[in-house]
């Protein structure tokens, strides 16, 4: 069987259009619900079976857009979560000093699957719950599936499709650097004999100039 997957970012948050590192009960902004109306449209000539949220307000409530547009059922899954940032940077500006050493002693341990700063995921931690997540897909019955996550998880999920195992902390390091994931962007990829292929990244275009 043939499975297309969309992966969507949600639309710009309160705590985004600060410069603030989101917190689980951001909210859209004006500007996202506008964003999350408009990647919404997309769908209305794209079929959906059923639209996957996760479950932080900012997803879900781009995910309802989805559904109403495309007519699909939306479910919460926990495991499309974003990655989980220590507790001590959230709610913080993302230029602080505090919050800038916190995350460079992070990298730094990047390569030890078993060091955690405090209660964050460390790449490990997530590439397996990805993987966790991508099993789920490709075993559900649905053929024309929506996600609907966070930047962080989009990237890893994409990365863990092309590679595999192979995808080390560094290879992520440099994606994530240096490959944009616009709020509310349409990812494609589909998933046929056993195999996952990329097929389109980051579709903004029904953004217009609202990037």
């Amino acid at each position: 069987m043939s499975k297309k997957v969309y992966l969507v970012r949600h639309g710009e948050t309160e705590d985004l259009a600060k410069k603030l590192h989101q917190q689980n009960d951001s909210v859209l902004s004006e500007r996202g619900n506008q964003q999350a109306q408009d990647v919404a449209g997309r769908f209305s000539k794209i079929r959906a079976d059923i639209v996957y949220s996760s479950p932080f307000l900012r997803t879900l409530q781009t995910a309802k857009h989805i559904g109403t547009i495309a007519g699909a059922p939306v479910e919460t899954k926990e495991l499309l979560r974003e990655r989980k940032q220590p507790k001590e940077i959230m709610g913080k500006p993302r230029d602080d000093a505090e919050v800038m050493r916190i995350k460079n002693t992070i990298n730094e341990h990047r390569h030890d699957p078993s060091w955690h700063y405090s209660d964050e995921e460390n790449f490990f931690d997530l590439r397996g719950r990805v993987k966790e997540f991508q099993k789920f897909v490709e075993n559900d019955t649905q053929e024309n599936v929506v996600l609907v996550s966070h930047a962080v998880f989009i990237k890893m999920f994409t990365l863990v499709s092309v590679f595999g195992d192979l995808l080390t902390p560094d290879m992520f390091s440099s994606y994530y650097q240096h490959v944009r994931t616009s709020q509310t962007g349409i990812t494609m990829l589909e998933f046929t004999d056993n195999e996952w292929k990329l097929l389109t990244w980051n579709d903004y275009a029904h953004l217009g100039e609202n990037t």
